[in-house]
C-alpha cells in the first residue's frame, strides 16, 4: 500500500523465515508487485482482493486444462484439475495472499507453455517454459526444486540436449534475474546467509516438508507423471475421484468455520475490523493498541489506521496515554512484553465485547502523584 501511494519502485522483497544474527534471507520484490494488482482492484480491502485473487487462481484451470490436454489428452486434463481445484490443500492455498499461493496460481501457465512446445516443437516455448519458472522462484526459493525436474524432463525427451540446456540456463535466469542481479550487486547476500545457517544453527527446522514447501513441486509431478498413469484413467476412475474429493471438501468446508484459516480459535480478520471501527469511533488521541491474542503490534489494526490515514506513533508505547487491548478477560498487566508492562499504572475505562469469547478493553495510563515520588 505505502508502495502504491508514494509510486515507489523497490528491487527488493520482503525476507523470509531463515535468519542469521538478525539478517533474513531477501525473496524478490515480485512479493510485493504481483499481490498489488488484486489490492488495487480491491481498494485495498483485504477480503475483497482476496476474493479477486481466489477468482484469478479459479480462471487459471483454463490454461491448465488445455496445456495438460496438448500434453496428454483431455483425461489426464481433467484429472489434474479436478486435484487442482478440489484437494483441500490447494483450497486452502488460493485463498491468501501468500508467495508459495501466488507460484501455485502462476504454474498453469507453465503447463500451458509445455502443451504449445509439445505440439509445435517450436523452441521459443522451451525459453518461455523456463522463463516462467525463474519468474515464478521470485516469490519463494522452494520452488528451484521445479527447475531440475523441468530440465531432467526434457533432457530425457529431446535428443538435442545441449539446446535443452542453454535454452533452460538462459531462461531461468533472465526470469530470475532481478535476484540474480541483487545476489552481485549485494556480494551473494542470500548465499551467505544461507551457508551461515547452515554453519551456525545446522537445522533443518526451516526446511521442513509444510504444505506450501511441497504443494508447487507436487502439482509438477502430478503433471509429469501424466506419462505414467494415463493409461489407468477412465471416465470411472475420473468420477469417482471427482465424487470423492466433492463430499471430503462439503465436510471440510461447508461447517461455518470459527477463525479464519491459520488464526486463532473465534478469530478473524472481521473481528479486527469491528475493533478498529470502534476504536476510530472514540476519538481519542496519543494511544496505542495490543491485540494479545496473537499480535502485540497489532498489524492488522494499524494497517487498517494507515489505509483510513489515521496517524498515531505506531511504535511507541512508553508515551501513549491510552491503551487498547483485545483479550478474553482483562488482566494481562503480568504478562512480560514491553508494550504492556510499560503501561503501568492504569485503570479500565471502558470495555465492548467483539464476540463470545474476546472483549475489546480500554485502559488509561495513570501519572505519577507526589506521593508516588
Amino acid at each position: 500500500m505505502n508502495l502504491w501511494k508514494n509510486k515507489e519502485i523497490t528491487l527488493v522483497g520482503p525476507g523470509n523465515s531463515i535468519i542469521v544474527q538478525n539478517k533474513q534471507m531477501i525473496q524478490g520484490s515480485i512479493n510485493y508487485y504481483f499481490p498489488m494488482i488484486f489490492f488495487v482492484l480491491g481498494n485495498f480491502d483485504p477480503i475483497t482482493s482476496s476474493f479477486l485473487f481466489m477468482i484469478f487462481a479459479a480462471l487459471m484451470l483454463i490454461p491448465l486444462f488445455y496445456g495438460s490436454k496438448m500434453l496428454f489428452n483431455c483425461r489426464v486434463a481433467f484429472f489434474i484439475c479436478i486435484l487442482y481445484s478440489l484437494l483441500p490443500i490447494y483450497i486452502d492455498f488460493t485463498r491468501f495472499f501468500f508467495g508459495p499461493n501466488f507460484q501455485l496460481s502462476l504454474l498453469p501457465i507453465v503447463i500451458l507453455f509445455m502443451g504449445l512446445y509439445k505440439k509445435t516443437t517450436n523452441i521459443s516455448f522451451l525459453f518461455l517454459i523456463f522463463f516462467t519458472v525463474g519468474v515464478i522462484c521470485q516469490f519463494h526459493f522452494a520452488t528451484i526444486l521445479i527447475l531440475f525436474f523441468l530440465i531432467v524432463y526434457y533432457l530425457m525427451l529431446n535428443k538435442n540436449k545441449k539446446q535443452v540446456l542453454t535454452l533452460s540456463i538462459f531462461g531461468f535466469a533472465i526470469g530470475f534475474l532481478p535476484m540474480i542481479l541483487f545476489e552481485f550487486k549485494n556480494n551473494f547476500y542470500n548465499i551467505t546467509i544461507l551457508s551461515e545457517y547452515w554453519r551456525i544453527a545446522r537445522s533443518a527446522k526451516n526446511f521442513e516438508l509444510s504444505p506450501h514447501r511441497y504443494m508447487n513441486n507436487l502439482l509438477i509431478v502430478i503433471v509429469l507423471g501424466g506419462h505414467f498413469y494415463k493409461r489407468f484413467l477412465t471416465k470411472i476412475t475420473i468420477s469417482t475421484l471427482f465424487v470423492f474429493l466433492i463430499l471430503i471438501d462439503i465436510l471440510i468446508y461447508f461447517p461455518l468455520p470459527s477463525h479464519g484459516f491459520g488464526m486463532n480459535e473465534n478469530w478473524n480478520y472481521l473481528m479486527e475490523k469491528k475493533a478498529y471501527e470502534i476504536i476510530r469511533g472514540q476519538n481519542l488521541k496519543n494511544y496505542n493498541i495490543v491485540n494479545h491474542i496473537y499480535d502485540n503490534l497489532s498489524i492488522v489494526i494499524k494497517y487498517q489506521m494507515k489505509k483510513d490515514n489515521v496517524s498515531i506513533n505506531f511504535d511507541d508505547y512508553y508515551h501513549n496515554d491510552f491503551l487498547y487491548v483485545i483479550s478474553n478477560n482483562e488482566k494481562i498487566f503480568n504478562d512480560p512484553a514491553y508494550e504492556i508492562k510499560t503501561f503501568q499504572p492504569n485503570k479500565k475505562i471502558e470495555e465492548w465485547k467483539l464476540n463470545d469469547i474476546y472483549n475489546l478493553y480500554l485502559f488509561e495510563r495513570l501519572k505519577p502523584t507526589l506521593n508516588d515520588t
